[in-house]
C-alpha cells in the first residue's frame, strides 16, 4: 500500500537503513539451508518495521541478502534460530511477484514446511469491516485484470468502466483467462489463524473512532462503526489505488461473480495475487506448500467515502485515523498467529493443516477442481485462447519451419487439441485422423519440452493454420482427416516413426493442377526441429502424401506411450 503522507515517507526512507546496521549480515549461502517455520511477507517498510524491536523475537538477528530481491529491501531477516523469517517485497504486483519468486526459488532456503503469513495494510469495505480491523482471506481476486473504457465513452447500459476480458459487458465471467484472476487458500488454516488472531488486543485511535461515525447514518455500514475486530472475508488485488462508491461497488460484484458467489469482498491491496502466483508456481516445483499460506490484511482506510463526502476528499485530504493502528495491528494480530504456529508445531503444524476446500489458482494447477468458475461456466462464457498467444504461435511456425516437400527424410505434423482446461495436465484431445498411417508404429519420440513445462498455458481449442508448398503450389491445411485410425493413440507428447518407403496415403495434389484442401505436410529438412505449439510430428519418407477428410477427435491420456503395433491398409 502507499504511504499516506510526506512524514511517513521520510520515516520510510530513514528506517530502511535499520537492518543494515543490526544483526548478522550474510551475502552467501550457509552450509545448511535455512528452513523457517514461519515466513512473514511484508510489502513496504512500515509493515516490516512493526516487527522489529519487539519483545517476542528478534527478526534482525540474521540479514540474508537474496539475489533478485527488491533493491530497496535486499535482505531476508531471520531470528537467531531461523524459525521465523521475514521478506519485504516492495509495493505493487511486479515487485511482489519478483521478490517472492526470488526467495522461494533461492537455494538458500528449504521452504517445504514453511507457513507464509502475508501481512499488510489495506483499504477496507465499510460494509464488511472497519478501520484498524483485521481481515483473513480465503480468496484473492485480481479485480482490475479487465477491459476498461473511459467513463465518458461508456455505453448507456454500462454501470462501470470495467468489464472482463473476453466478455462484452460488466459483471460477466471472463472469457479470456490469464490464470491469476482468483486464488483460494486453505480455509481450515484461515480458521485457525483467525482464532489465534482474536487473542490479540487490537489498537485503535481517537481519529479513527470519529471517522467511523460518519458512516452511522446508513445501516449497511454497521460494520464500519464497530471497534476493530478480526473478520474472515476476502481481498481484492489491484495495482491501481482506487477509492469511491462506483469502483468499490463494481469490484465488490466482480469478487462475487468470479468466486461463484462464495467470496466476500472486504479488503483492497496491491500485491496479494502476485505473491500467491509465485507461491503456486513454487509449490508446483516442490519448493513450498500452498496449503500453508495465510493472507492477513488490516484496514488503514475505507475504500469508499461516508455519505455526503466527495471521493477525492475522502481519499486525498481526510485523515481517517486508521493508518497507525492498522500497522500496529499487523504485529498484534500477526504475532499471535506466529506464536500459535510455533507453540503447536509438533502437535498440529509440522504435519500441516489439511485443507477443507479447493486450494490453488483458477487453472487447478495444484490438482483438484476449483469451486469457482466451473469448467461448464467458463466454456459458455467465451474462448480461452488469447489472441496474442495464437498469433505468436503462428508467427513461430512461419519463422522457424519451411513447409515443403524435400527429396529426403520429412515429417508430417499431428496437431492435438485440448479439451477441458482443468484436465490439461491429464487429458488431451488428439485430432487423430489428420494422417493416414498404413505401417507399423515403432516407438514414441521425445516429448515437447514446452508441453512438459507449461501444460496449462496452451489455449483451449486452438488450431494452428499452416501453409505448405507442394510441387511449387501453395496449399492450406484445413480441418481434414485421413481414413485410417492408427494415429488415435498419439498424444501431445508422442512422435510416430514411419518405416521408409511406406506410402502414407494417396497423392496430395494429383497432376499438380490447381489448389486443393489437404492436411499440412511439414517437410522439415532437419530432424529435431523445434516443435511448435501443441504440434508433434510423424516421420515419413520423402514425398509421401496424405488424404484430406473431416477431422475427428479422441480423448487420450497425456503422456501415454504408443505401443508397438501394425497398421492395416
Amino acid at each position: 500500500m502507499q504511504l499516506p503522507s510526506l512524514a511517513s515517507a521520510l520515516l520510510y526512507a530513514s528506517a530502511c537503513l535499520l537492518p543494515s546496521v543490526a544483526g548478522d549480515s550474510t551475502k552467501h549461502a550457509s552450509q545448511h539451508k535455512i528452513a523457517p517455520k514461519v515466513f512473514i511477507v511484508s510489502m513496504f517498510e512500515p509493515e516490516a518495521a512493526v516487527w522489529w524491536g519487539i519483545p517476542d523475537f528478534d527478526l534482525l538477528a540474521h540479514n540474508i541478502t537474496v539475489p533478485g530481491a527488491s533493491p530497496l529491501f535486499p535482505d531476508v531477516h531471520c531470528t537467531a534460530d531461523h524459525h521465523i523469517c521475514q521478506l519485504v517485497t516492495g509495493e505493487g504486483e511486479i515487485n511482489a511477484a519478483t521478490t517472492v519468486a526470488s526467495v522461494v526459488f533461492s537455494s538458500l532456503f528449504d521452504l517445504t514446511h514453511t507457513y507464509f503469513l502475508i501481512a499488510g495494510i489495506a483499504g477496507i469495505n465499510p460494509e464488511a469491516g472497519t478501520l484498524a480491523g483485521v481481515a483473513l482471506s480465503r480468496f484473492a481476486v485480481q479485480v482490475a485484470l479487465q477491459y476498461e473504457i473511459d467513463l465518458r465513452e461508456l455505453p448507456a447500459n454500462f454501470s462501470t468502466s470495467y468489464f472482463p476480458q473476453g466478455a462484452t459487458a460488466p459483471f460477466q465471467y471472463p472469457g479470456d483467462i490469464y490464470g491469476t484472476e482468483v486464488f483460494e487458500v486453505n480455509a481450515a488454516l484461515r480458521g485457525l489463524a483467525a482464532t489465534m488472531a482474536r487473542k490479540a488486543e487490537l489498537a485503535d485511535s481517537t481519529l479513527a473512532k470519529e471517522y467511523r461515525q460518519k458512516y452511522a447514518s446508513e445501516a449497511r455500514y454497521s460494520a464500519a462503526t464497530a471497534a476493530p475486530a478480526v473478520v474472515e472475508c476476502d481481498v481484492a488485488t489491484s495495482d491501481v489505488y482506487y477509492s469511491g462508491n462506483l469502483l468499490s461497488g463494481a469490484f465488490d460484484k466482480i469478487v462475487d461473480v468470479w468466486t461463484n458467489g462464495t467470496g466476500r469482498y472486504c479488503t483492497t491491496a496491491q500485491e496479494d495475487n502476485a505473491t500467491l502466483e509465485a507461491l503456486v508456481r513454487a509449490t508446483m516445483h516442490g519448493k513450498t506448500d500452498f496449503a500453508r499460506v495465510i493472507v492477513m490484511r488490516t484496514g488503514s482506510d475505507f475504500d469508499r467515502p461516508p455519505p455526503g463526502v466527495p471521493a477525492l476528499q475522502h481519499l486525498v485530504y481526510n485523515d481517517q485515523g486508521g493508518y497507525t493502528p492498522a500497522v500496529e495491528n499487523l504485529y498484534r494480530a500477526g504475532v499471535e498467529i506466529v506464536k500459535g504456529i510455533l507453540d503447536g508445531w509438533e502437535e498440529t503444524f509440522a504435519a500441516g493443516v489439511k485443507p477443507s476446500n479447493y486450494i490453488g489458482d483458477i487453472f487447478g494447477s495444484l490438482g483438484g477442481k476449483p469451486d469457482y468458475g466451473t469448467v461448464q461456466k467458463r466454456s459458455t462464457r467465451g474462448r480461452f485462447a488469447k489472441r496474442h498467444l495464437a498469433a505468436s504461435l503462428k508467427q513461430i511456425q512461419r519463422n522457424i519451419i519451411r513447409h515443403r516437400l524435400v527429396p529426403r527424410h520429412t515429417r508430417v505434423q499431428i496437431i492435438p487439441r485440448v479439451i477441458l482446461l482443468r484436465q490439461l495436465r491429464r487429458v488431451l484431445r488428439v485430432a487423430h485422423h489428420f494422417v493416414e498411417i498404413q505401417h507399423r508404429i515403432k516407438h514414441p519420440a521425445a516429448p515437447d519440452p514446452r508441453i512438459h513445462a507449461l501444460p496449462r498455458l496452451f489455449p483451449l481449442r486452438m488450431r494452428v493454420r499452416l501453409d505448405a508448398r507442394v510441387r511449387g503450389r501453395r496449399t492450406e491445411r484445413r480441418d481434414r482427416r485421413a481414413v485410417h485410425r492408427d494415429a488415435g493413440g498419439v498424444d501431445a507428447r508422442d512422435d510416430l516413426l514411419v518405416r521408409d518407403d511406406e506410402a502414407v496415403a494417396d497423392v496430395l495434389l494429383r497432376g499438380g493442377g490447381g489448389r486443393r484442401d489437404a492436411d499440412v505436410v511439414d517437410a522439415l529438412v532437419e530432424d529435431g526441429v523445434l516443435h511448435v505449439g501443441l504440434g508433434q510430428h510423424v516421420a515419413v519418407d520423402a514425398a509421401q502424401r496424405v488424404r484430406a477428410e473431416p477431422v475427428g477427435e479422441d480423448a487420450v491420456a497425456a503422456g501415454g506411450l504408443v505401443e508397438e503395433r501394425d497398421g492395416g491398409g
